[in-house]
C-alpha cells in the first residue's frame, strides 16, 4: 500500500543538473540523508527509458522512500508501489479504484479541483524564484497557505526551497517541501539533504505542538 506520511522532503530529478551517469548515485545520497518521495521528472525521455530509470532507482532505493513518476496519462506500467504525478495541464475527471496520483496546481482553484479528481498530495508551486523557472516570480507564502487551508490532502511546497526558507513553508502550512537544484548540484548531496530534513521535521513538530 503506497501511503503519503508528513513531513514529506522529495527531491525532484533533473539527470541535466548531474554528471553523466551520477543521477542515481546522487538520489541515493538524498535518500540516505533523509528525503522519502522521489519524484521522476524527465518528461523527454520515452517511456522504455523511463521505466528503465524507474525500475533501477526503484531496485537501490524503494526500500526506503517513495518514487512517483511524472507522466500524463494513468497507467500500470510501473507496478503498483509507484505512485503515478501529473503536471497542471492534465485535466482530471474523479477516480475510481486508480493507482494513488499527486498533481502539480498553481491556484487555489485547481488545488480543489485535484483533491476531487482524487489526488493524495499536492505539489504547489512556484513559491520562490528558482533555477527551474527563472521567468516565474515566486508567489510567496501567503499563497502557499491559502491552499494548505482550501484543500484537506497534503501539499508540498516547490520553488527555490532551499535550507533558508524551508522552515517558511512548513509554518505556512504545508506538509512537506520538494527540492531540485538545491540537492542535485550540493556539493555533497547527503549532507545538505540531511541539513534539510532536520529543518522541517522540527518545524513540523514545533506546529504540531502549537497547534
Amino acid at each position: 500500500m503506497v501511503s503519503i506520511k508528513p513531513p514529506i522532503f522529495s527531491v525532484v530529478t533533473d539527470r541535466n543538473k548531474v554528471k553523466r551517469d551520477h543521477l542515481i548515485p546522487v538520489i541515493e545520497e538524498v535518500v540516505a540523508g533523509g528525503v522519502n518521495l522521489v519524484q521522476i521528472r524527465e518528461k523527454d525521455l520515452p517511456m522504455d527509458q523511463l521505466k528503465n530509470l524507474y525500475f533501477k532507482l526503484a531496485d537501490r532505493i524503494n526500500s526506503n522512500c517513495l518514487i512517483s513518476v511524472n507522466v500524463s496519462k494513468f497507467t500500470n506500467s510501473f507496478g503498483p508501489s509507484c505512485l503515478l504525478h501529473f503536471p497542471e495541464k492534465i485535466k482530471l475527471e474523479p477516480q475510481i479504484k486508480k493507482p494513488k496520483f499527486g498533481q502539480s496546481i498553481h491556484s487555489v482553484e485547481n488545488a480543489i479541483k485535484a483533491e476531487k479528481a482524487g489526488a493524495s498530495y499536492l505539489f504547489a508551486g512556484t513559491i520562490f524564484p528558482s533555477k527551474s523557472h527563472p521567468s516565474l516570480p515566486g508567489s510567496g507564502t501567503e499563497y502557499l497557505a491559502r491552499i494548505c487551508r482550501a484543500v484537506t490532502i497534503p501539499t508540498v511546497a516547490i520553488g527555490g526551497i532551499n535550507e533558508t526558507n524551508s522552515e517558511s513553508v512548513i509554518k505556512s502550512g504545508a506538509s512537506g517541501v520538494a527540492l531540485i537544484s538545491s540537492l542535485l548540484e550540493a556539493k555533497d548531496p547527503y549532507k545538505k539533504a540531511s541539513e534539510i530534513r532536520h529543518i522541517i521535521e522540527t518545524a513540523w513538530e514545533n506546529n504540531r505542538s502549537e497547534n
